[in-house]
């Protein structure tokens, strides 16, 4: 009997919330579990402070190359603290959406690994905030699982003691 391989989308919003990551170690105790995270609203925040421009074309953002330098910094923020998080979990791998390659930044969005990689998959499970449409993704790819969570002031509280 061959074991379960899960991949679980996280949004960048629900990354932290207890809930959620409550459910993925669960996930984890009887499968093999890839985590693509997001982190798109931190990004947005850290572009506008440091006053870097971009844009949306088609829901994917868009920046310049110091742009994806900050894309690459805070994607390996989360990693670090998803690492953390997730320590003993030997059956867990963190997919970052930003990656240097050949010393390029290559930033793909997380939705965009689900449909790259759904084959490689017995399982696929998206968690995101409550009023977001995946209608998309669920006509593309019929079987996944989307999760709605909701995203409240009172969430914070507890995912700043996490982290």
């Amino acid at each position: 009997m061959s074991i379960e391989t899960i991949l679980v989308k996280v949004s960048g919003d629900l990354v932290k919330n207890p809930d959620v990551l409550g459910e993925i170690k669960d996930l984890a105790k009887s499968a093999l579990v890839d985590i693509a995270y997001g982190f798109g609203t931190e990004l947005s925040n850290e572009l506008k402070t440091k006053g870097i421009p971009f844009t949306y074309v088609d829901g994917i953002r868009k920046t310049n190359e110091e742009g994806l330098e900050v894309a690459l910094a805070v994607s390996e923020k989360f990693k670090n603290e998803l690492k953390t998080e997730f320590s003993g979990y030997d059956n867990i791998t963190l997919v970052s959406p930003v990656e240097k390659v050949n010393n390029k930044i290559v930033n793909t969005n997380s939705d965009e690994i689900v449909r790259q990689r759904k084959e490689e998959y017995s399982r696929i499970i998206i968690y995101t905030k409550e009023g977001r449409n995946k209608d998309n993704l669920k006509r593309e790819i019929p079987n996944i699982e989307i999760r709605y969570k909701p995203w409240a002031t009172c969430l914070l509280k507890k995912q700043k003691e996490l982290f």
